[in-house]
Order: C-alpha cells, then sequence, then structure tokens
C-alpha cells in the first residue's frame, strides 16, 4: 500500500488520475485481505480502484512479488515507460533503474526521480564557440563536448531505448553521410547509460527523398555505431526512411524526457558547429500541476505514434517476391524499438 499511498500528499487525485489512466497500471503489494480492507478505509486506493470501473484503460492489481522480482520479470518490450513507486531506499532504488534502465522512485525519497517532472537541458549552440574538451588524455567535439556537463544529468536519467527524428540527419549528398555519422555517434555517446542490464533499442528516423541512403549505407552506419560506442551490453540499431514530410520534425524521444532541437542534430562538423542551434529537453512529466502540463507527454506520444505507422508502412511497401523495400521507404535493423509499443 505504500507505493498508492505515497501519491496522497503530493498532488490531488485529478493530477494522479492524468498521469496513470493513459500509460501505466498500478500494482499493489498485499495479501488478498489486506487488500479489500485497504480498498475500503484508504481513500487514494479507493478513488483509483472506482476509476477502474470506469476506464478499462487503468489496471489496478495486486501482487505478492517483491518489486525487484516484478521488475526482473517484466518482459524487455515493457520496459519502456514504467514508473515503479516503492518503499525502499533510494540507493536500491538507483541501483535497479540503472540496472534495466527504469524508473523507480523512492517513497522515501522522491526528489531523486524529479528527472520526470524537470526541464532536463537548454542548450543554445552558437557558430562562434568552440565545442571541444579533454578528459583522461581524450579529446571531445561535437555534441559530446556541447552537453559536457548536462550529458551526467542525462545518464543520472535511466533509459533503455531512445528514437531519434531527423530528416536531415544524414543529407542527400556530398560529405553530408559522414558529417551525419559523426554527429549522431557523439550525440549518442553523451547521453547512452554506461551500463545495462538488457539490451539497449536505438531507432533512426530521417528522410530519404530521393534515396540516396542504401541498405549498405545503413549497414556501414549500423556497424559503426555498435562498434564506436563501446558500451558493455547490446544495442539493437534500427533505421526507417520516409519522404521528406512537410514537418520538419527533430526529436529526441527517450524513455522518459523528450528533445526538440530547432535546427537538427547534424549541426557540428568537428568542434565548430555550421549554424546556430539549440536543444531543449524535458522530463515527460514537467510542470505537472499546471495547464498544459502534459505537452511533453503528448508531443513524445505523437511522434512515437508517428514512427510506429511510418514503420508499418515501410513494411507493406516491401516486394513481397523480393523482400526488398521500396527505395525510398527503407525499415533496416531492429525496428522493434521497445518504445514503439507505448502508442497502438
Amino acid at each position: 500500500m505504500e507505493e498508492i499511498y505515497a501519491f496522497q500528499d503530493e498532488q490531488p487525485y485529478e493530477v494522479l488520475h492524468k498521469l496513470l489512466v493513459a500509460h501505466h497500471h498500478v500494482s499493489v503489494y498485499l495479501s488478498d485481505d489486506e487488500f479489500d480492507d485497504l480498498v475500503f478505509t484508504n481513500e487514494c486506493l479507493r478513488y483509483l480502484a472506482k476509476r477502474t470501473l470506469v476506464n478499462k484503460k487503468l489496471d489496478i492489481t495486486n501482487t505478492l512479488l517483491s518489486y525487484h522480482e516484478t521488475v526482473a520479470a517484466t518482459p524487455s518490450e515493457e520496459l519502456a515507460g514504467t514508473v515503479f513507486i516503492v518503499d525502499d531506499t533510494p540507493e536500491s532504488c538507483a541501483e535497479l533503474s540503472n540496472k534495466y534502465g527504469v524508473c523507480i522512485v523512492s517513497r522515501q525519497n522522491p526528489a531523486e526521480a524529479s528527472y520526470l517532472t524537470e526541464e532536463l537541458a537548454r542548450k543554445e549552440i552558437r557558430t562562434a564557440n568552440s565545442y571541444r574538451y579533454s578528459t583522461q588524455g581524450k579529446v571531445y567535439v561535437g555534441w559530446k563536448a556541447a552537453l559536457n556537463p548536462r550529458s551526467k544529468r542525462w545518464q543520472a536519467t535511466p533509459m533503455n531505448s531512445l528514437v531519434v527524428i531527423d530528416n536531415y540527419m544524414f543529407g542527400d549528398k556530398g560529405d553530408r553521410l559522414a558529417i551525419g555519422q559523426e554527429n549522431i555517434l557523439s550525440l549518442l555517446d553523451a547521453l547512452l547509460p554506461s551500463s545495462l542490464s538488457v539490451d539497449f533499442h536505438l531507432l533512426l528516423v530521417t528522410a530519404n527523398e530521393q534515396a540516396f541512403l542504401k541498405s549498405r549505407n545503413l549497414h556501414k552506419l549500423t556497424q559503426y555505431l555498435q562498434g564506436e560506442l563501446k558500451r558493455p551490453y547490446a544495442i539493437q540499431v534500427g533505421v526507417i526512411t520516409r519522404d521528406v514530410s512537410p514537418e520538419h520534425r527533430r526529436a529526441l524521444i527517450s524513455n522518459y524526457y523528450f528533445g526538440a532541437s530547432h535546427h537538427g542534430f547534424a549541426c557540428f562538423k568537428g568542434h565548430k558547429t555550421q549554424w546556430p542551434n539549440d536543444l531543449v529537453v524535458s522530463g515527460i512529466f514537467r510542470n505537472v500541476e499546471e495547464e498544459g502540463f502534459d505537452v511533453p507527454w503528448i508531443s513524445m506520444h505523437d511522434e512515437l505514434r508517428a514512427v510506429r505507422i511510418q514503420r508499418d508502412k515501410n513494411r507493406k511497401l516491401r516486394n513481397p517476391d523480393s523482400g526488398y523495400d521500396d527505395p525510398t521507404h527503407l525499415v533496416y535493423g531492429f525496428c522493434d524499438n521497445r518504445l514503439l509499443e507505448l502508442v497502438p
């Protein structure tokens, strides 16, 4: 019951309902007798139980499994946006969060999970600046330098999946492909966790209007990223291409944050930026008690839904006889990113 009661003093029930009704189920760790008794005596639990009767999207279940066992037994594809709220020490919660890349909030110190409700980064990229830094004999440029020390804050945010959307990530001529690879590697190196006990899912979505990108390019790209990132866990990489859409989407979506870049992610050439840019990243429940609190969440879901539709469309365009993709609409590598399971 502690897991549910944790909300009672923090937020109005209406806000709790908004957070949970569309995207999470509630699990309570009690014996059946205790559960039945508390449904009638605990106001917060009774509120949630009533809501389940009128809205089938909200599921409340009772289990005697510990949350350690629950997290460990959760299928990989379901470890996308789940939030566990438990009565355990912040240290234990952080250890398990980092192990699986999921949000586990300690009721004893909920502030440790403030990344859910805060703005995580607001970075202005200026053409006059040099983005380079060195540590332990290594020199880093581009996003890795621009986000330092912000990357430390992001690396404290649990994650096991990432979707990067940018129509102009790899360009369509000259050295744009190489520049795109350089930029995406630098960005990922700044963001990906140092350790993880499950496979990391990475999905890149970009335009391919002139069929510039071929399967051979994407094969080299995925091999390059997997080789250069040097993480002690498997990285499943997928790429989806499409026609240039009227919306110039440049989004960064992880388990618990949504980010957007005004001029895209391929803005660096070495330590210099090619044009002014900015990057804003917010926890998905930022400003939860204010009007429009769910903007990051809605943006996240809108983008993920569009990506899922594009993936399914590309697969339908695949030649059933040859197995080859449509030249413009490629779906290469591992494209069943667990974040796409968050949307229908």
